[in-house]
C-alpha cells in the first residue's frame, strides 16, 4: 500500500501503475472497489481519485466525502491554470529537443533519442471525469462553473494573465464538451462557435493552438462531430491503431436528445490520445500556418 511507503518515488511508481492500470475497464473496476486512500499522495493521488468520478460507484461515495465540492472549488480558482502549464510542459518535451532531468531543469536529449517519438496523452482534468455521467453534469451546472469559463473567453489577450486565463478556460470547456451531455451544454450556450472563433481568428498564435486542442476534445463523440461539421470543421474520426483513417461521408442530421432524458451514450474507444483532429474544410490553406501555431505553444512553454 502506498501509505505505507516513505520513500515518494516509489509512491510516485505505485500510483503511475494504478493509473495505467485504469485504462483498462476490468482493472479500473478492481482499483475502484477497492477505493484507496489516495488524498495524503498529494495532486497525484487526487488526480488518480478523480477519475473514480467516470463512474456510477465513484461519483456516488466521492460526493459523500465532499471530495466534489472541494475539488470543484479548487480548480475554479487555480488547478485550471495549472493543468495548462502540465500540458505545455509535455508538448515542450514532444516539440523540442530537450527533455526533463530533475525538476525545473531540462537536458538535451542525445541524438538517438531525438529520432524516437515521443506520443503524449492527455492529461486527466476534472471536469472532464466528471461529466461522463448525466449526474456529473448536473453537479456542474448546479455550480455554474460553465458560465464563469464563458465569460473567461471574453478577456482580453493584453497580458500574459490575461492569456494563460483565456487557455484554462479553453482546455477546460474541451474537457466538459468531451461528453455526449457536455457538449450539449457547450451547444446550449454557443461556447463551440467562440472556441472555433478563437482557433480561426485569434490574434495570439498560442490561443488559437490551444482552441485547436480544445475542439480535438470536442470530436470524441458524434454528436460533437456534428456540431463542429455546423462550423465547417470535418472532424477525421479514426483510432490511433488506424494507419490511413478515412472520413465517412453522411448527410444525416444531428441525433439530439433532451438532456435531461438521456440515459448513457457512448463515445468513441480512445485511449486518451489526441486520435481525433478536426480539420477546417479550408485546411490545404491553412496548413502551412498550423505548424507555426503548434510551434509557438511550445516555445511559450518553454521559456
Amino acid at each position: 500500500r502506498s501509505s505505507d511507503l516513505p520513500d515518494e518515488s516509489i509512491c510516485n511508481d505505485a500510483l503511475d501503475i494504478l493509473d495505467e492500470a485504469c485504462d483498462v475497464p476490468s482493472y479500473f473496476n478492481a482499483v475502484m472497489l477497492k477505493f484507496p486512500a489516495l488524498l495524503h499522495l498529494g495532486p497525484r493521488g487526487a488526480s488518480l481519485l478523480t477519475r473514480f468520478l467516470s463512474a456510477d460507484r465513484g461519483l456516488w461515495l466521492l460526493k459523500e466525502s465532499n471530495f466534489i465540492d472541494r475539488e470543484m472549488d479548487k480548480w475554479l480558482s487555480d488547478s485550471n491554470k495549472r493543468y495548462v502549464a502540465l500540458v505545455e510542459q509535455k508538448l515542450a518535451v514532444c516539440f523540442t529537443s530537450y527533455q526533463p532531468a530533475i525538476e525545473g531543469v531540462y537536458s538535451r536529449r542525445s541524438r538517438i533519442q531525438l529520432f524516437n517519438n515521443h506520443d503524449m496523452s492527455v492529461p486527466v482534468h476534472f471536469y472532464g471525469q466528471l461529466v461522463q455521467l448525466k449526474d456529473g453534469c448536473g453537479l456542474l451546472q448546479q455550480k455554474r462553473h460553465v458560465d464563469y469559463l464563458n465569460e473567461s473567453l471574453d478577456r482580453p489577450s493584453s497580458s500574459p494573465e490575461d492569456i494563460l486565463e483565456k487557455k484554462a478556460a479553453l482546455w477546460a470547456l474541451g474537457h466538459i464538451g468531451s461528453s455526449h451531455w457536455g457538449v450539449q451544454i457547450l451547444s446550449a450556450q454557443d461556447i463551440i462557435e467562440r472556441i472555433v472563433r478563437i482557433a480561426e481568428k485569434s490574434d495570439v498564435a498560442s490561443l488559437k493552438g490551444t482552441a485547436y486542442y480544445s475542439l480535438c476534445l470536442l470530436a470524441r463523440t458524434k454528436l460533437g462531430v456534428g456540431y463542429l461539421s455546423e462550423f465547417d470543421w470535418l472532424p477525421v474520426c479514426h483510432t490511433s491503431d488506424e494507419s490511413w483513417p478515412v472520413a465517412k461521408e453522411t448527410n444525416s442530421p444531428i441525433e439530439e436528445q433532451p438532456y435531461s432524458s438521456i440515459e448513457k451514450q457512448p463515445s468513441f474507444d480512445v485511449d486518451d490520445e489526441f486520435s481525433f483532429l478536426s480539420v477546417p474544410k479550408n485546411w490545404e490553406r491553412r496548413r502551412g500556418s498550423m505548424g507555426a501555431i503548434l510551434e509557438s505553444t511550445s516555445s511559450s512553454s518553454s521559456s
